[in-house]
């Protein structure tokens, strides 16, 4: 009996947790997926979100004033964020680095708000004839993908490195949001 009752137990907290489970970015070759996350935060009205928001911006990028690209009081922020480098690729035994720039918007309403990436894209650091400008992967993910939809040799970690980095983005924010910044407020000194 107590050996059901565990099997039982077990059972309905893998279940549990699998239903609760957090939502993940993931890039392939129709771009990134899902289009947004709706993340919901009891007992906080749209305004209270928003200012949260603004708050984290400005503690979390180095350049806010320059990161934020419009807002709208207590409806919503876009603002845009670059990684250097964030991706490393070897091509015929040479290093390429690679920074991402990121747009994203964070609409709001009471007790929810919802995060969607607007853009997304890559540019080499290399210098040279292998310089480029940015390329946007949400428009063209072609360039990590072949037609069949696997990823392309040497970019073949690329989309999982991209997604997980805007997910970091994602996971930043919303742990502000539920902590009050206190996650990121410097201890007493």
């Amino acid at each position: 009996m107590k050996s059901k009752m565990a099997f039982i137990a077990m059972f309905l907290a893998v279940s549990l947790s699998t239903a609760i489970a957090q939502e993940q970015f993931v890039f392939n070759k129709d771009g990134m997926s899902p289009e947004y996350m709706v993340v919901n935060v009891d007992s906080l009205n749209a305004s209270e979100l928003y200012d949260r928001t603004i708050k984290w911006i400005k503690q979390t990028y180095v350049n806010p004033d320059e990161s934020i690209n419009t807002t709208i009081e207590n409806e919503m922020v876009r603002f845009t964020g670059v990684e250097s480098p964030c991706l490393k690729t070897t091509i015929m035994g040479m290093p390429f680095y690679y920074s991402a720039r990121y747009s994203a918007s964070i609409s709001f309403k009471d007790n929810k708000y919802k995060f969607e990436l607007k853009s997304l894209e890559v540019k080499s650091l290399a210098s040279g004839a292998y310089q480029q400008g940015y390329i946007d992967l949400l428009a063209v993910s072609s360039d990590y993908f072949k037609k069949n939809g696997k990823p392309r040799k040497n970019f073949a970690h690329h989309p999982a490195e991209l997604a997980a980095m805007i997910q970091k983005v994602k996971d930043s924010h919303e742990n502000y949001i539920l902590t009050n910044g206190k996650s990121i407020q410097k201890k007493d000194w």
